[in-house]
């Protein structure tokens, strides 16, 4: 004969191992979840980063080509995309990587300064080397916007792709040979940023 206590305890049991094994799973799934969000985020961002790249490249160049010839810029105004960074800025933290977050809100930041210089320039409220200034913030966030998309192409390339090496293209290094020269220049003739 079986004592009384024994079916109490299979019960406990039971209902122990049943709350832990629900524990586990919801800790898995939202580890999941977690994981999967931050791995979107980084496909957004990298589609963003690598349009931001495209145009300020054009940008970059035009300023700066503009700049060694001495000519006036004719525009400050920039439009550059930033929607998912505007989005995603209060959950940006999603992506678990500090490094990366902070890499995306400088260039964000980075950009916001370009805008800024070239709206007290065409205020004439800018008191420094307006053209050369702007150039100069504009190849920075051009670098920034290299780097990142170089970056976020390596961390989300299994999504899409397959082969785990690493690439460096013709365009990136022609960009990275730009920025190093375009840098130099403008550092070399007092620019600040």
């Amino acid at each position: 004969m079986e004592p009384w206590w024994s079916k109490v305890l299979l019960i406990l049991l039971g209902s122990i191992l049943a709350i832990g094994t629900s524990f586990v799973t919801m800790w898995a799934q939202q580890h999941f979840d977690n994981q999967r969000r931050a791995e979107t985020l980084k496909v957004a961002f990298r589609g963003e980063i690598n349009a931001l790249r495209s145009a300020l490249g054009v940008d970059a160049r035009a300023a700066v080509e503009t700049w060694e010839q001495r000519k006036p810029i004719k525009d400050y105004k920039l439009a550059y995309p930033h929607r998912i960074y505007e989005a995603h800025a209060a959950s940006i933290g999603d992506l678990r990587e500090s490094v990366l977050v902070g890499h995306i809100s400088q260039l964000y930041s980075t950009l916001d300064r370009v805008q800024d210089v070239g709206r007290r320039i065409e205020a004439n409220t800018y008191a420094g080397d307006g053209p050369r200034d702007f150039a100069l913030l504009l190849v920075i966030a051009f670098n920034q916007a290299l780097i990142l998309d170089m970056r976020l192409t390596e961390q989300t390339k299994h999504l899409v792709e397959l082969d785990w090496s690493v690439k460096v293209s013709e365009a990136d290094a022609a960009d990275r040979n730009f920025h190093v020269e375009a840098l130099k220049k403008l550092v070399k003739a007092g620019a600040r940023p």
